[in-house]
């Protein structure tokens, strides 16, 4: 099994050994992010955990088969406001097939707007030259195929990029809602940061984390 096999909101159990005995802890798959998985916090019986140092974990597949894996650490992501959390050190995954997918985790935050209501803050996870998804709090809500402006900077004190796109399809992660955009309209700064977004990973090179 490798990196790609992860998909968008595949559930993932983590065992976490305490008092001799092992506790089940779930999460949710944002997606492949470098060499490691995005996830949403993990959760025990609806108590939010942290940090957490070498545990296994398992998920299954669609015919229910159970696969094992390790994990040498799972941790907030402080630039995303500690909303999701970076699992590293994955053993019994191949990730270096994800070098070769279209789709690039970005891991921003931004803005999104459709034309209705106040801005809703996203996190932005991944894009490609036609699309880009984010995920957002339950609050706010957006219908499949409202058009959508989307705000974001690259750096700090970078200036904004803005990508018009419309929404295509909507899925939910645990805690949040996330869509998938198709966009249009593409200005050549958006193009420019695309690139660059995917030479960190075909090139092997480091995202910014």
């Amino acid at each position: 099994m490798d990196i790609t096999d992860f998909s968008t909101g595949t559930e993932i159990t983590i065992y976490i050994p305490i008092m001799d005995k092992m506790i089940p802890a779930v999460c949710s798959v944002v997606g492949p992010r470098g060499e490691g998985i995005m996830v949403t916090q993990p959760r025990y019986k609806g108590v939010p955990l942290n940090e957490m140092h070498d545990f296994s974990f398992s998920i299954h597949d669609k015919d229910f088969n159970r696969y094992n894996f390790k994990c040498s650490l799972i941790q907030p992501i402080a630039q995303l406001n500690n909303r999701f959390y970076y699992m590293e050190g994955l053993q019994g995954i191949d990730t270096k097939n994800y070098r070769k997918a279209k789709r690039y985790p970005v891991g921003i935050l931004g803005t999104a707007y459709a034309g209705k209501g106040r801005d809703a803050q996203v996190v932005i996870y991944d894009i490609s030259m036609r699309g880009i998804s984010f995920a957002m709090e339950r609050e706010a809500v957006f219908r499949i195929g409202d058009d959508v402006t989307i705000t974001f900077q690259e750096k700090e004190r970078s200036r904004h990029l803005v990508i018009q796109a419309q929404i295509v399809r909507k899925f939910s992660l645990d805690d949040y809602e996330a869509v998938g955009c198709r966009m249009h309209d593409i200005g050549t700064d958006v193009m420019a940061f695309i690139k660059r977004v995917k030479d960190r990973y075909t090139n092997g090179g480091e995202s910014e984390d």
